[in-house]
């Protein structure tokens, strides 16, 4: 039987896990992420949060030496990024602290992994203690599976096991599947017939939540502030909260992250949360002030911007995943006479998610500008527009990619994503795939996106939900089925599956 770690599933899933492969696996260490979940006395619980900000972590004998420190050097700038996320107002942690921090979690994961045969993970490793557990098995050659947070087709999902090769267990075959090729052609023939392109699942999922509402706002902000939580009266179970919102992962104050009082004074949460949606509405305020009519452009590329900071290009992106640093490589490559056309992310403006405000300096977009040929456009025109009009689109690693070749643009993006072997998708890697895509845009070479230019044969499911918030039942057991089946065939892939 292997002994495995299985980090981020809720406890349905877990007694699924152990029904369907009784047999098979032996779970030693269940991660879990926000409420304690019941589960086998033999089986060794920990809190996702908790390991992230470092609670219980220095028991461990120091493990990392000379060989090892090489080895996670090489990713402390993505961890620092991911880390940062949570400083809210970026004066919480000096870099040296953060680096101490990424060491402390490294060191407590090389030792609890050292009898596990495989790691399972419901999402993409983008929190610390995920990131670093992440790190550790391909330092320590443990397989590390789980689930891809692209939407294929808005439609299917996929196992992963490594950021640099997104689809090595997915293209494990060299063959296309039959539900693959049928959302393509669903997906093209959706797109194209629609006025807006095809609107994502995510994007309809947040437009859909009771908590988009100001009022279900309001009661929550208040909620968070108090003692006593409001639902856990009407349950009646009533449990005071402490006076620092220990459940909560910001951090702003120079204490130790392990220590409660890092965070919030708990009555003083709701004026942060507060201040917070006023710097959101300003910060779009900001933004459109800055955007002109893009029907006025005679030759532009479409550059859509990605949420920041979001799991999609945080961590997966890894060296790629730099805004600014990929529009200096585009605007260099430009010609006169051609400009990029920026649009920010409509989700960059939400306000259900709070304090990310002060990722970005309250100059960002004006700095943007700075670098020359660029010109913003509002974040609330119809991308499918935006495509018709352009040469040409760029991205990070977004769907948007995906969009552009369905209507006939090229793309250009900088970091892996599932529809990389595309006719059409230019992948920068050398020095000159910029400026050869940007050649054949000018040219009006179109692309040739065929279903059957993607691999994509096995390993991926398709569910009713896309996320943990909304996997049903039937979702799980797919996933608990898949996953095993992956870990199965990784064990032949080759040495690329180490790669982070």
């Amino acid at each position: 039987m292997k002994k495995i770690l299985v980090e981020r599933f809720p406890s349905i899933a877990i007694d699924i896990f152990q029904q369907q492969l009784k047999n098979l696996i032996d779970i030693k260490i269940v991660v879990y992420n926000g409420e304690k979940i019941a589960v086998n006395q033999n089986i060794e619980l920990l809190n996702s949060l908790s390991i992230s900000k470092g609670i219980g972590i220095d028991s461990c004998p120091w493990s990392i030496g000379y060989i090892e420190q090489r080895y996670f050097s090489a990713h402390e700038g993505v961890f620092l990024s991911i880390l940062s996320r949570y400083d809210i107002y970026k004066k919480a942690f000096t870099t040296e602290e953060m680096l101490d921090h990424y060491y402390r979690l490294v060191n407590f994961w090389i030792n609890k992994t050292k009898n596990i045969d495989a790691v399972f993970s419901l999402d993409i490793p983008h929190v610390p203690s995920s990131f670093a557990l992440y790190l550790v098995t391909k330092f320590l050659k443990i397989p590390f599976i789980y689930i891809d947070s692209a939407l294929v087709y808005n439609k299917l999902q996929y196992l992963g096991c490594s950021f640099k090769h997104r689809m090595l267990l997915a293209e494990n075959e060299q063959l296309t599947a039959k539900e693959f090729l049928t959302a393509h052609y669903d997906f093209y023939t959706e797109y194209n017939s629609a006025d807006q392109g095809v609107v994502s699942k995510y994007v309809t999922y947040l437009e859909s939540r009771v908590e988009r509402l100001w009022w279900s706002m309001l009661v929550q902000d208040i909620n968070s502030s108090l003692p006593i939580s409001i639902k856990s009266i009407f349950n009646g179970n009533i449990k005071l909260r402490g006076l620092y919102t220990t459940e909560l992962g910001w951090k702003i104050s120079r204490r130790r992250w392990d220590d409660p009082r890092s965070g919030f004074l708990r009555p003083f949460l709701f004026f942060a949360k507060l201040q917070e949606r006023i710097k959101i509405l300003f910060s779009k305020i900001r933004y459109r002030r800055l955007c002109t009519n893009h029907k006025k452009l005679n030759s532009y590329i479409l550059f859509a911007a990605t949420t920041e900071p979001e799991c999609a290009t945080l961590p997966t992106a890894l060296g790629g995943r730099s805004i600014a640093i990929a529009l200096r490589r585009i605007v260099e490559a430009l010609p006169d006479g051609c400009t990029v056309l920026y649009k920010g992310h409509p989700g960059q403006f939400e306000q259900q998610v709070l304090f990310t405000t002060e990722w970005k300096s309250k100059y960002y977009y004006e700095d943007l500008q700075k670098i020359g040929k660029i010109i913003f456009v509002r974040d609330d025109i119809p991308t499918k527009d935006l495509i018709e009009g352009s040469i040409g689109v760029a991205t990070i690693n977004g769907t948007i990619g995906l969009e552009a070749l369905m209507g006939g643009r090229r793309c250009i993006t900088f970091a892996p994503q599932w529809y990389d072997d595309f006719d059409g998708l230019h992948c920068v890697k050398s020095g000159s795939d910029i400026s050869d895509a940007v050649k054949l845009m000018l040219d009006k070479v179109s692309p040739n996106p065929q279903p059957n230019q993607i691999k994509f044969s096995k390993h991926f499911v398709d569910m009713d939900g896309y996320n943990n918030a909304t996997y049903t039942k039937e979702d799980f057991e797919k996933i608990c089925a898949g996953m095993w089946g992956a870990y199965n065939d990784f064990l032949e892939i080759d040495d690329r599956k180490w790669e982070v």
